[in-house]
This record gives C-alpha cells, sequence and structure tokens, in this order.
C-alpha cells in the first residue's frame, strides 16, 4: 500500500491540509484504492480502510491543527465550535473533478467528526466514508429474490439491520435503482436520510419519481420527516433508521395505510430488531405495538460483511420473511418472549446468519479460517 507523501515532510507538518486541494489530495488518493472508510484524528497517520483492512495513507502522524483544519473545510468554520459544544457533526461532501475523458464527476463522501481526548488535549476524530457515485444494481449485489419481492410489496415495513460499514444503505440504494429501473413500478419513492447517501440523477427510469429530503437540512427530526412523507402521496418511503417511539410507530401507520416503508437498525439480527423496536415503547403499550409491529412487518434482514475468497468482502445475511405463520406465531407471545421465538424461527427455517456463512462457504466465497472465525462470533449451526 503506497502511503502519499506530497506535502508531508516530517519537519512541515503545518504546511499539509491547510485548504481544500491538500485535503483533496487525500480523498482522491483514498478513492484510487478503492477504500470504504478514511479516518483521521490528532497525533496519528491517516488510516483508511480497504476492504476490511487498515492501511497508513500518511507517513507521519497529523497535527491536532490540521485536523481542525480539515472538519472547517469539510464541515463549515462553525465546526469546532459545535464539536466542542459536546455535539457530533453529521453531514456530506462532495468533491467535483474531471475523469480521464475531461467529463465532470462527483464524488461524495459521508462525514462524522466528535470530541475526542489525545493525551490531556482535546482534539476532534473524523471519519469520512465514500459513496459511490452510482447505487449499485440488484445483479451486482446478488441480492436474493426473496429479498426483491419483499422490497416491492404495496405495503409493509423492510427493516435492513447490521452495525456500521455492513451495507445497510447499499442494499436499500440498490432496491430503489430497481425500482426506478423496472418501466412498469409507477412508483414515487421519497426519502429521508442524514445525510443523504446514494443519489439517484443518472438513473434513467420511464415510470417512476424519487424525491431525497435530508434531515438537519431540509427537515429537523425524523418524526418531522414521517408526519410529512404521508402528505406527499408516495408509494415507497425510506427511513433512514428507525430508533425512536415517535419514528417506529409511524413507520407503522404507514405501513398500514398503504405505503412500503424501508427503514434501517443497528442491531445484530432479526430477534434483536423485534426486541429492540417493541421495547422502546412504555410497558404498558408494548403488547398493541408488538401486535401493529409484526403484522406490517414484511421482512427483516440482518448483515455482515466478511473477508471473501477474491480479496474483497461479501455480505452474510440472515432475513426472515413474515409470513402469516410467523406473525401468528410472535404475536401470539409475550412481548418479552418475542425475541427468543424469533430466534427459535430463525433457526428452524435455517436462514440464520451461519446457515447462510455455510452456504457462502460451500461456494468457495470465503475461506475455513473465515468461517471459523464468523462461527466463532456468531455460533454454528
Amino acid at each position: 500500500m503506497r502511503i502519499v507523501e506530497k506535502f508531508l515532510m516530517k519537519n512541515q507538518p503545518n504546511h499539509f491540509l491547510k485548504d481544500k486541494d491538500s485535503i483533496k489530495l487525500i480523498l482522491d488518493e483514498a478513492l484510487s484504492k478503492e477504500a470504504s472508510d478514511i479516518h483521521i484524528e490528532g497525533s496519528k497517520p491517516v488510516v483508511i480502510d480497504v476492504h476490511g483492512k487498515l492501511y497508513p495513507l500518511t507517513s507521519r502522524p497529523l497535527a491536532g491543527k490540521e485536523v481542525e483544519n480539515i472538519i472547517k473545510v469539510l464541515y463549515d468554520n462553525n465546526a469546532l465550535s459545535e464539536i466542542y459544544q459536546l455535539r457530533a457533526l453529521d453531514t456530506s461532501y462532495t468533491l467535483r473533478g474531471k475523469d480521464e475523458d475531461g467529463k465532470n464527476i462527483r464524488n461524495r463522501f459521508r462525514i462524522n467528526a466528535v470530541g475526542t481526548m489525545v493525551g490531556s488535549e482535546k482534539s476532534v476524530q473524523i471519519t469520512i466514508r465514500t459513496i459511490p457515485s452510482d447505487p449499485p444494481t440488484i445483479q451486482q449485489l446478488g441480492l436474493e429474490d426473496e429479498i426483491w419481492d419483499n422490497f416491492v410489496k404495496d405495503q409493509g415495513i423492510v427493516i435492513v439491520t447490521g452495525p456500521t460499514g455492513s451495507g445497510k444503505s447499499t442494499l436499500l440504494a440498490a432496491c430503489i435503482r430497481g425500482v426506478l429501473e423496472t418501466p412498469e413500478m409507477n412508483k414515487k419513492i421519497i426519502t429521508y436520510e442524514a445525510p443523504v447517501e446514494f443519489v439517484y440523477d443518472k438513473i434513467i427510469t420511464d415510470s417512476c419519481t424519487v424525491s431525497q429530503t435530508e434531515i438537519g437540512s431540509n427537515l429537523d427530526s425524523w418524526n418531522s420527516a414521517i408526519e410529512s412523507a404521508m402528505r406527499r402521496k408516495p408509494n415507497i418511503i425510506l427511513i433512514g433508521e428507525a430508533r425512536d417511539p415517535e419514528t417506529i410507530g409511524n413507520s407503522v401507520l404507514a405501513a398500514q395505510t398503504g405505503h412500503l416503508v424501508a427503514t434501517t437498525a443497528h442491531t445484530n439480527s432479526a430477534s434483536e430488531t423485534l426486541r429492540r423496536m417493541i421495547n422502546v415503547f412504555p410497558q404498558e403499550e408494548r403488547s398493541s405495538r408488538q401486535v401493529d409491529l409484526i403484522e406490517a412487518t414484511n421482512m427483516i434482514v440482518a448483515q455482515r460483511l466478511v473477508p471473501s475468497t477474491d480479496g474483497r468482502r461479501t455480505p452474510i445475511k440472515e432475513f426472515l420473511i413474515f409470513d402469516d405463520e410467523v406473525k401468528d406465531a410472535l404475536i401470539e407471545c409475550e412481548p418479552n418472549k418475542v425475541a427468543k421465538k424469533t430466534r427459535e424461527i430463525v433457526m428452524d427455517r435455517k436462514v440464520s446468519l451461519s446457515h447462510y456463512a455455510e452456504k457462502v462457504h460451500a461456494r468457495g466465497m470465503i475461506s475455513d479460517e473465515v468461517l471459523r472465525s464468523f462461527q466463532k462470533s456468531y455460533g454454528k449451526i
């Protein structure tokens, strides 16, 4: 992995990363190496994540002043004031340039910045996620028919879950692209994101429309987003994350009134997703909320990315389809037993993460070592 050397003279730290041009060097170099994430913090080198492996991109640690300069460029001059008032920053950044043929191109990034301590000094840690110019196709992802079929139903909720960097947004973006590129769909899609990630302006569509709204820039909250969505007559509503009672409750209401709602959660499995989404409500409401949520849900997909034999990464999924049998079994449970019953159903239907990993391993897509490591974390069949 070649380290960026330009502007990195050891005795001249303040020469580096003062303006857009010097920061562009880092971003361009990370893109050329197919990095998914760039990690920047005072007193440390710039580090990039390439297919799940971390590499240094600079030959020396950055000075704290350099990191402050970076976030000012990526956000604005108020960035440090926001961070030192104990706020995390979430935004997006667009890097414009030209390709080898001289055509205009846009590279987009998702930015998160938060205050940290380096020794006894306050500092800033910045995580930059690269966003591909165009969303992938469902064919490129090898998306299962069951997932696609449940995404294009007339109503219901589809929940994609997993840790940060597990491909949740990518999966949903591919599904939206699939809808846009299918002539007979006739769907109006609206998305609410914080920030907007994938964009669809280059996708050719004959019968569908997509409109994207950014929380924090266009609307003030997720709850406002769903209230707004109900007045905009959409067919498909993408909610960046459902994590509080208002957002979850309004998502269920939207699904019950003839909309397809797609959203994400930061949970590890279908069982944990249900448990957490039910438990956000007061105890006296949980039984009724459980019924509404389970009735409205079409599918939960839990996903991880693991190293593949081609040197890249491949998804491992657990996806549970909420057919009538599953819904009946879960509705009959007491709220505190839903997670246990969901785990039993997942294992009985052989749709767990471990079952999926075994199938991917049998196709030669992951090594014996990766399979063993995965099963150590998530259990054997």
